[in-house]
């Protein structure tokens, strides 16, 4: 199979165009991955929140500091 030396100028516009292409693909990933984090470092926070007040509502019932 005879292979003909394609030129470099003629291949650089279609490597260009592949290289944006994947950098656009990796930014999306990224982009997702870091608003999947931001989503589950959230829902992580409040559900701390969450806790940490019912313990304190808690404690402050047994003690009764205040009546619900």
């Amino acid at each position: 199979m005879n292979k003909e030396i394609i030129p470099i100028k003629f291949l650089l516009p279609y490597k260009s165009k592949i290289y944006f292409g994947f950098l656009i693909i990796v930014l999306k990933e990224v982009t997702v991955c870091f608003f999947y984090f931001l989503l589950i470092s959230c829902q992580a926070i409040s559900a701390f929140l969450v806790l940490l007040f019912n313990n304190v509502a808690v404690f402050l019932k047994k003690n009764d500091v205040i009546t619900f």
